[in-house]
Formats: C-alpha cells, sequence, structure tokens
C-alpha cells in the first residue's frame, strides 16, 4: 500500500517536474524567436528608412541638376 502511494506520487511529480521543463524550455524558445524576429524587423526597417532617403537624396539631386 504504501509502495503503490510512494510509485503514484513519483509518478505524479515526475510528469509534472517533465511538464514545467517542456513549459521552460518552450517559453525561452519563444522568447529567442521573438527577440530575433523583432531585431530582424528593426534591420528590415533601418534598411527601408536608408533606402528612402537616399532615393529622396538622389531625386533631389537630379532635380537640381536639371534646373
Amino acid at each position: 500500500m504504501l509502495l503503490e502511494l510512494v510509485k503514484r506520487n513519483g509518478s505524479n511529480l515526475l510528469k509534472a517536474g517533465a511538464f514545467l521543463l517542456l513549459s521552460n524550455l518552450a517559453s525561452q524558445a519563444l522568447r529567442d524567436v521573438t527577440k530575433d524576429t523583432m531585431d530582424d524587423m528593426a534591420r528590415d526597417i533601418r534598411r527601408v528608412k536608408r533606402d528612402f532617403w537616399d532615393r529622396t537624396a538622389a531625386a533631389k539631386q537630379r532635380q537640381e541638376a536639371a534646373v
């Protein structure tokens, strides 16, 4: 009886520990992916802004050269 109780509780503790470990790993992976995604988005936004200002400056130079 006592042995069965210990086995059942040990099994439940093992399941709970495994769940917490997997939950923690999934949470960490999601944070890493989110950070990488945000870094990529920030890099893309900077690239688009730089491209916009380069094109604007080139258009302004062409306009001044035409005058």
